[in-house]
């Protein structure tokens, strides 16, 4: 009894093992394709593409109960969920709408392929008629709008992950350095400074991470475009949940500023000023703190794009809130 219970056991451990070799080796594979594709060579991404056309269309002339029929359509849906996941992998740059349409696409275009019958079932079931009439409604709605906004933001930020021990340095670098084309904002636990990117300068992010470990804050680390896009979608987010942008307050004050940066409440945001660090917040977070408002209009641009010059000049609007 005991040696059959511990066969099972090792027979179970070989299957686990295997299963994790040939995931991590699926794994590199799809991010070696992927990055080939990036660096300008596409042929082994076609190469991929091809060979799961070959495989699926071969396979539709075999019978499903011989052992070769059998083979041909498990290496099909194999091959099928491979071209998929590359799909997803691929689109992950352009934020996850577009991911996802792209896995879809992929594998719907390969189910036609592997059973066309199937397809033209589902396109007349009430089911896909409910789920396009969904997918109309949203991308006409606001969830269609907020993944364009948070696409292009990715594509004018760059977003660097620090740690709590670099803090201190980046608000130095903040003081000494006002004009640098960043901020650091403190979610939480998380701390990241966002770059924002001038389309002129090719090399600008370069610069900034080698200034960066020229000064040792060698925690920077740019964050997975997953992340990135949820940070920089964070006023959007907001938006939902009761946090409009426009309470969103300046404090300028440099007694109230240094007690903020030993504070650092739940959120804020910090930015460079020739006369001193200025943070931003929303109004919960600092009643009875010397402030001012964003100006009107500016909000979009002050918190979504990142461009601070029009908090940079001197209001008249300041009280407490």
């Amino acid at each position: 009894m005991f040696s059959k219970g511990l066969f099972k056991l090792v027979g179970i451990g070989i299957t686990i093992a295997i299963a994790l070799l040939i995931g991590s080796n699926i794994i590199t594979s799809i991010i070696a394709i992927v990055s080939e594709a990036k660096a300008g060579n596409p042929f082994p991404l076609i190469l991929i593409y091809i060979s799961t056309v070959v495989i699926v269309v071969i396979s539709r002339f075999f019978d499903d109960k011989a052992i070769t029929g059998v083979l041909l359509r498990i290496s099909s849906l194999i091959a099928i969920s491979y071209s998929g996941i590359l799909s997803f992998v691929i689109g992950i740059p352009y934020g996850i709408a577009i991911s996802l349409t792209f896995f879809a696409l992929t594998t719907l275009f390969f189910a036609a392929l592997y059973d066309p019958s199937e397809i033209r079932s589902f396109l007349n079931s009430d089911e896909y008629l409910s789920q396009l009439s969904k997918i109309r409604k949203w991308t006409t709605g606001d969830s269609y709008q907020s993944a364009g906004i948070s696409t292009t933001l990715l594509n004018l930020h760059r977003v660097l992950l620090i740690s709590q021990d670099d803090r201190s340095k980046v608000i130095s670098l903040l003081k000494s350095r006002p004009y640098l084309p960043i901020s650091l904002h403190h979610f939480v636990d998380c701390d990241v400074v966002i770059l924002s990117i001038n389309p002129e300068e090719t090399n600008q992010t370069c610069r900034i991470i080698a200034l960066f470990k020229e000064l040792q804050i060698d925690s920077a680390k740019e964050a997975p475009n997953l992340m990135a896009e949820a940070i920089l979608s964070i006023p959007l987010l907001d938006e939902q949940n009761g946090i409009i942008k426009s309470d969103y307050r300046v404090v300028k004050s440099e007694s109230s500023v240094q007690n903020l940066l030993e504070t650092f409440p739940i959120r804020m945001i910090v930015i460079g000023h020739p006369e001193g660090l200025q943070v931003l917040l929303p109004e919960h977070e600092i009643l009875g703190v010397d402030s001012q408002p964003l100006p009107a209009g500016h909000e979009n641009e002050i918190l979504l794009m990142h461009n601070f010059q029009s908090i940079r000049e001197v209001s008249k609007n300041a009280n407490i809130t």
